[in-house]
């Protein structure tokens, strides 16, 4: 049978029941009547009322006959249906697998058994109260959980989406209470079953037994026959929400306006990831007594309102779809769209309903409205908790009880109340359920919320995002600064060099050789043609069998006019090779100036003119930036581009903001101030020898400066392996050092780039690949303009060559450095050396 027709029936009988309100309040007045005038029972008068009395009971039977045989006619459309469904049942029960939503519609058709004897006036008037009860109760159950044997449901408009309904149609003005099963009289009940949606012949097997999970209800008064009171309607659904069933129930002939709010699921992108849906969740007894708060203040600022109904969805809600459909009924439209504003704020601002954003990604996170206020206000435990059968639960789980005090401050605290018995697997305990079991409304003094595991999640995530803020500003004022300290500072003409009153001044030149490479006859003759007027070599080499030996003398020989000195055998004052190698020459040297330079560096005719006229009068030592001269091969292009974009900008920033960074390639000092600080004796403990003078000179009050011209390097023997090697040690020594070296990964490109990226779309919801690509490419393009700023001229590669060579230098850097954690010590020279904190190290001899 159609639920129309059943609605029909409905209307039909209440048109019938209508007139005996008036019938039931003239009975009453009636009895009251005759109970007066019961002693005198011979008069007239009463014999007269007695008469009008009968009439109405007569009227009264025969109202109910017609209701009945009504009511027979839609049992019996009802019972042909449901036989016919049964019959399809078994051919198609095998079909239906998947978990549905089920709604009963029970139809209670409840009548007193009224005796119709008058001849003892004494039990007229019970009679007569007990037809108030008279009436009609539509209910509905909404089924959520997964039985072992499904059922359909009724909709009760087939052109409209399924959802529960409950309608109560009264025969007396005053509110009246549906009889249970053993209230006055017999009951008669109907119930039909559908699926939402689905052909009505199909169910699944066993459908009339299953159990509900949980019910959702909600009462109001029939349109058509409630009193123009103010009612305020609430639901909570699984099932799509109808429109037309919301305005109805505010629908007043009194009012002049309905205002309607429809709130859908939109498509919206996270990033990379898109919105497909929203999982709705509720704490339902909280919601309710939020409802009834919002209500009042919805009344007690616009007076006029008369109804109120909001429908809610719960659970999955796909993108297009209703997820809360609201309605308010005013005389005059006004006061309804100002109400209907403020309900749907405060609605998501205090009432206990959240939603968990799905993605395409399979992904989902929970979100909070903006506007809510009442998170705050309660105590949450987001641990993982397991679900036991415990005195605060029920034993199917479905409907867990009110936990006590104990088990509320347990549960607060991330432990479980009580043990799981012996033999249960313990189960992961649902949002909405954890959520009832673990918060409780706070006290009237708001209470912050304890810091869970969740919330310092959270917190550390807020941290990540301010470090990735702080981190772009930082590594691009590095950026800025090293290009404009390059093009201000660099490859300056010689008439735009200031002289200094030290420019005459004598320099001992220091050279440590060890070995022979094929640039190094070309890198030593570039010192023996200095153009400066009063300056010494002092080429040392440790062992007497060196070839290097061979090569210096050739040159003594080729340059007898030049100042130069051989120095053979060294002298061991500590671990450090290079300090053993130089103390004859530095005992030696006769100037004031001391001139300590690599054999890989090769240099211009005036580049010492450069370097003494840095040395002013606060100035206690003038270093070069570390570049490579222009050679063949792929592996001298990689160190070029290290040594023109990532190590200047580093090196150039920490000297521009006073922090001392110095590498002993190129470095010229004041012996006499070296000589306070105990000579290079005092540094042959420490294997970076270049920083710890450094150190030295500044902590005596004097000032650095860096030359003009670049310190350039020009080995003969390079190579991938090697410059990789290189930077490792390099690393080791900066950690050993410099403990805060631990952050330079994060001044590369490509993990500074993914933090800041993070940071972006965690502030700002920007695409996060998007906003990494174009970071990489500013950061690209500015190391190009650094690169070409330290050459001072035409590059010797092609931009491909550059690009290709950027691209693999960046992705070392990760590299390099965990194998610089990885291993804590190092071979340099003829020797291998395991670091200790500070930067002392002890020499690993072999056995």
């Amino acid at each position: 049978m159609e639920v129309q027709t059943v609605e029909k029936l409905g209307k039909e009988f209440m048109e019938i029941v209508e007139p005996m309100k008036i019938d039931l309040e003239g009975m009453k007045r009636t009895c009251e009547k005759l109970q007066e005038k019961s002693a005198d029972v011979q008069t007239k008068q009463t014999l007269t009322d007695l008469k009008e009395f009968q009439m109405i009971l007569r009227r009264v039977s025969e109202l109910r006959e017609l209701s009945q045989g009504v009511l027979e006619v839609a049992v019996t459309r009802l019972l042909s249906k449901r036989e016919e469904e049964d019959e399809e049942e078994e051919e198609e029960e095998e079909e239906e697998e998947e978990e549905q939503q089920e709604q009963q519609l029970s139809v209670y058709w409840f009548w007193p058994n009224i005796n119709m004897e008058t001849s003892h006036l004494s039990g007229t008037c019970r009679l007569l109260h007990d037809c108030e009860r008279v009436g009609v109760v539509l209910r509905s159950e909404q089924r959520t959980d997964r039985t072992e044997a499904g059922g359909g449901r009724c909709r009760a408009d087939t052109n409209q989406q399924p959802g529960p309904v409950e309608t109560v149609a009264t025969a007396t003005p005053q509110t009246l209470r549906p009889p249970g099963p053993g209230g006055v009289g017999g009951a008669s009940a109907v119930r039909c079953h559908r699926r939402p949606g689905g052909n009505p012949g199909r169910r699944r097997r066993g459908g009339r037994g299953a159990a509900a999970q949980r019910r959702i209800t909600h009462t109001h008064t029939h349109t058509d026959e409630m009193s123009e009171e103010p009612r305020d309607v609430f639901r909570l659904s699984r099932d799509w929400l109808s429109v037309q069933e919301v305005v109805d129930a505010v629908n007043s002939t009194s009012c002049g306006a309905v205002s309607v709010f429809i709130g859908t699921t939109r498509e919206d992108q996270v990033g990379s990831r898109k919105v497909i849906g929203l999982e709705y969740e509720a704490y339902e007894s909280m919601a309710q007594s939020e409802f009834t708060k919002l209500c009042a203040d919805i009344r007690e600022r616009w007076p006029t309102v008369m109804h109120v109904c909001v429908h809610h969805r719960l659970g999955w809600v796909k993108v297009g779809e209703t997820s809360v459909v609201m309605a308010i009924s005013s005389p005059h439209r006004g006061d309804g769209q100002q109400a209907i504003q403020h309900c749907i704020e405060q609605l998501k601002a205090n009432v206990p309903i959240w939603k968990k954003e799905v993605y395409d990604t399979q992904e989902a996170s929970w979100k909070e409205n903006s506007e809510c206020r009442w998170w705050p206000d309660v105590v949450l435990s987001v641990a993982t908790v397991s679900c036991r059968r415990s005195p605060g639960w029920s034993a199917d789980r479905r409907q867990p009880e009110a936990p006590n005090q104990a088990e509320l401050v347990a549960l607060g605290a991330g432990t479980s109340p009580s043990a799981p018995p012996v033999g249960a697997a313990p189960r992961l305990v649902s949002w909405p359920s954890l959520h009832r079991a673990c918060v409780t409304p706070s006290r009237p003094q708001p209470r912050r919320c304890p810091l869970t595991a969740m919330a310092l999640l959270d917190l550390a995530m807020q941290g990540l995002a301010v470090f990735g803020f702080i981190l772009f500003f930082v590594l691009w004022l590095m950026h800025f600064m090293s290009i404009i300290y390059v093009r201000l500072h660099l490859h300056k003409k010689r008439s735009e060099v200031k002289q200094s009153f030290v420019q005459l001044a004598g320099v001992s030149l220091l050279k440590p050789l060890k070995g022979v490479d094929p640039n190094l006859i070309s890198n030593l003759e570039t010192f023996f043609t200095l153009d400066y007027p009063k300056y010494e070599i002092l080429l040392c080499v440790q062992d007497q069998d060196d070839p290097a030996v061979d090569v210096c003398k050739k040159l003594l020989g080729k340059y007898p006019n030049v100042d130069a000195r051989l120095f053979i055998g060294g002298k061991k004052v500590g671990i450090n090779p290079k300090i053993n190698n130089l103390m004859p020459g530095y005992e030696g040297a006769k100037y004031g100036l001391v001139w300590i330079c690599d054999s890989g560096i090769r240099v211009k005719p005036d580049t010492l003119t450069d370097l003494t006229n840095q040395m002013t009068e606060k100035v206690g030592l003038v270093h070069g930036l570390p570049y490579v001269a222009d050679r063949q091969g792929f592996a001298a292009t990689l160190e070029q581009v290290y040594f023109g974009t990532s190590h200047p900008r580093s090196y150039i920033s920490a000297n521009v903001t006073g922090i001392k960074c110095v590498t002993g390639m190129s470095c010229l000092m004041r012996k006499d101030v070296l000589d306070q600080a105990g000579g290079l004796v005092a540094f042959a403990q420490y294997i970076a020898e270049d920083y710890f003078m450094a150190k030295a000179i500044a902590d005596r009050g004097w000032k650095f400066s860096m030359a003009t011209q670049v310190a350039l390097q020009n080995s003969g023997s390079y190579s991938i392996g090697q410059f990789q090697s290189r930077m490792i040690r390099w690393t080791k020594l900066r950690i050993n050092m410099l403990p805060g070296t631990v952050l330079e990964p994060v001044s590369e490109c490509f993990l500074a780039s993914l933090i800041i990226g993070w940071a972006a779309h965690h502030v700002f919801r920007w695409d996060m690949m998007v906003f990494f690509m174009c970071h990489c490419l500013a950061w690209f393009i500015s190391d190009y303009i650094q690169l070409t700023g330290v050459q001072g001229g035409a590059l010797c590669f092609s931009k491909l060559d550059f690009a290709v060579a950027w691209f693999i230098r960046e992705s070392m850097a990760v590299q390099i450095f965990l194998s610089a954690l990885w291993d804590p010590t190092i071979s340099w020279r003829t020797g291998r050396y395991r670091l200790r904190c500070g930067g002392t190290a002890e020499e690993i001899l072999d056995v």
